[in-house]
């Protein structure tokens, strides 16, 4: 039952409002993600925004700025 509300909530609302503007992982991002790990690890899913901002040339708008530190993309904390 939990699966058929996901999938209900994904098709009636996440793709309406937001289908042309979800950024999908290719081969490339994942080489960027695998990159960014090295040498030191950082949380999964910091990497992978990390990679798909790079990747795109974007820039990380976000209040946690030090989970991206010393990553070669641009960031803007809103915030301060």
């Amino acid at each position: 039952m939990q699966g058929k509300h996901l999938k209900e909530w994904f098709d009636n609302f996440v793709m309406p409002y937001f289908g042309g503007r979800i950024l999908s992982i290719n081969f490339d991002i994942s080489l960027i993600c695998a990159e960014f790990h090295t040498p030191n690890p950082r949380a999964e899913n910091d990497a992978w925004i990390a990679s798909i901002a790079k990747y795109h040339n974007l820039i990380l708008v976000t209040r946690n700025e030090k989970d991206f530190a010393n990553l070669p993309i641009k960031i803007i904390n809103p915030f301060i």
